[in-house]
């Protein structure tokens, strides 16, 4: 009984008293207005007048408390349980939505500059002679899986130090301590883990120098560890991370880690403290864990929801890289004029060739989120603004799995959902390693990844497409690989000019101009390479056969007044 007299009070005090408020609020302005022209032409209207302003001016006042307990919630503190505090909650929690929505002002990144280049990748240089590559790790030799749980404990702390005195000279010093190994490690395997928006993983082996993917958030919690191997659950926004029963929500708060560069963690247990925590974070860098009972699937898609099982099922991942041989995957190939699929058990049946291999591309490329048929039907089955049947999606779909066939995990294009989702494993793409190169270049990577990333280009993408993929122009993926494309292939010039190394500095060049054709400012870096020699009578003979550096090249002054050598 208690417990039922106490819903009823915070109902009444809540959401009835709110929206008591807000039809106040809003039918106020409409009472005044009509008692004000209605009273005018009468004798007696001056009190009338009296009582009016009076009401104006608590609806003012209103509004003002109504502003302030808006801002205060966008700011995390506290705004008690009144209704008006409630009307506030509702109204954050509104805008947050709006903007949360695809193509909100929140769903978008902000785009990187293109020009500045030596800072940020670390690829000016230093001198116009070849230097050594930089390194990454601190350590001799590669780590271990116990390394990874070093790492994470390091940034655990690391970033409980910055929460609790972020200005304190003390605090900075010790971050620094701190900070030896664990972005390197963690955002190897966060780059590992890209596939996956969920999942428990049992790592064995030596970390290898792969790439590294410090921005894109990722959960991470240690299950358990040996000398051998490390189990560590993950997840990512909309996925599931799977902890002990026994796990508090006080635990998850101390011992959930994130594998990007800074970012804020922050645990909600109802439904209140989910939509303050959505309406208040950076969507770019924070993690919401949801450790309560279920609530709306709109919402839990910008949340990580926290399940308690008791035996996860891990699947075995392998620290050291697999040769490109022997490695298990399907891909699809979209950096050049005409797709392809590789890494096929059988070939696709002809009539529905073309659009499988479509099919294939939009879920490699939106692999980390489920997919609805009807979104399949209508924006990559579609044909002259005609949606594709249901006949149509189900015999592509079936074609498209019996051609990517099975691996220890089942299928590797699942069978459709109750809800109609199609989701994969085992099956990626150029153009997402490209992205995740070009990010390992930014992190530090070195020009290594630069190379790999404009090496993936084998021709102008999908130039040689006459039907379909409009949604990989209207979802912004042509305008991102031509941004990344021109920075990467500026980066990768601009050092190699300074090397002396003149075919790399055109060859890089190249490489961007089949992503971006259009862009003035690789036309205009093109310009400035220099150009080989014409072919005298001393090395008419080896010339053509030899690579060529600033030596062997024709350069033009900035005065433009004459040729130097």
């Amino acid at each position: 009984m208690a417990t039922g007299a106490g819903a009823v009070k915070r109902f009444l005090s809540g959401p009835l008293h709110g929206t008591a408020l807000g039809l106040y609020f809003l039918l106020l302005p409409y009472v005044v207005l009509a008692k004000w022209r209605a009273s005018a032409s009468r004798a007696d209207s001056a009190p009338v007048h009296v009582l009016l302003v009076s009401l104006g001016a608590l609806w003012v006042i209103f509004l003002v408390q109504l502003v302030r307990q808006v801002v205060r919630l966008r700011r995390g503190e506290s705004v008690g349980s009144g209704g008006s505090a409630w009307l506030a909650g509702v109204l954050v929690a509104l805008a947050s939505l709006s903007l949360l929505a695809p193509g909100g002002a929140l769903s978008s990144r902000p785009s990187a500059p293109s020009v500045s280049l030596s800072a940020r990748a670390g690829l000016s240089a230093t001198s116009s002679r070849a230097r050594p590559e930089p390194t990454r790790h601190a350590t001799p030799g590669p780590p271990g899986p116990g390394a990874l749980v070093l790492a994470m404990s390091a940034k655990r702390r690391r970033d409980s130090l910055r929460r609790a005195a972020p200005d304190d000279e003390d605090v900075d010093t010790a971050l620094a301590q701190l900070r030896q190994g664990d972005v390197a490690l963690l955002g190897q395997l966060n780059f590992l883990l890209a596939g996956s928006r969920d999942g428990v993983v049992r790592l064995s082996g030596a970390f290898a120098d792969s790439p590294l993917d410090t921005q894109t958030p990722l959960a991470l919690i240690v299950l358990g560890h040996d000398a051998r191997s490390v189990t560590v659950a993950f997840a990512r926004e909309g996925g599931t991370l799977r902890v002990p029963p026994e796990t508090s929500t006080a635990d998850l708060a101390a011992e959930v880690v994130l594998a990007h560069a800074g970012g804020d963690l922050r645990v909600t247990v109802c439904e209140s403290e989910l939509l303050r925590a959505l309406a208040t974070r950076s969507p770019l860098t924070s993690v919401v864990l949801y450790d309560g009972e279920r609530t709306d699937d709109e919402l839990m898609t910008r949340a990580v929801r926290v399940v308690r099982s008791a035996r996860p099922r891990a699947r075995e991942l392998s620290l050291t890289p697999v040769p490109a041989t022997t490695r298990d995957a399907c891909r699809v190939q979209l950096l050049r004029a005409e797709p392809r699929l590789s890494g096929l058990v059988e070939e696709l049946a002809a009539p529905l060739r073309r659009r499988a291999i479509e099919m294939a591309a939009y879920l490699a490329v939106h692999r980390l989120e489920p997919v609805t048929g009807d979104r399949l039907r209508s924006r990559v089955l579609a044909h002259a603004d005609v949606d594709a049947s249901v006949r149509t999606l189900a015999n592509t779909a079936t074609t498209l799995r019996r051609a990517l066939g099975v691996d220890d995990a089942g299928a590797r294009l699942h069978p459709v959902s109750s809800a109609g989702l199609y989701e994969t494993h085992g099956l990626d793409s150029d153009v997402e390693q490209f992205h995740a190169l070009v990010r390992s270049a930014r992190s530090g990577g070195g020009t290594r990844a630069l190379r790999d990333a404009l090496a993936l280009v084998r021709g102008e993408p999908l130039a040689g497409v006459l039907r379909g993929y409009e949604w990989f122009l209207a979802e912004g993926h042509v305008a991102r690989l031509a941004r990344e494309g021109e920075w990467a292939a500026l980066a990768l010039s601009r050092w190699a000019a300074d090397e002396g190394d003149v075919e790399l500095a055109f060859w890089a060049i190249e490489q961007g101009r089949l992503l971006d054709p259009y862009s003035d400012a690789l036309s205009a870096a093109l310009a400035e390479v220099p150009r080989l020699r014409e072919f005298g009578r001393d090395r008419a003979g080896t010339a053509q056969h030899e690579s060529v550096g600033a030596g062997g090249a024709v350069v033009t002054s900035r005065s433009g007044e004459r040729l130097v050598d």
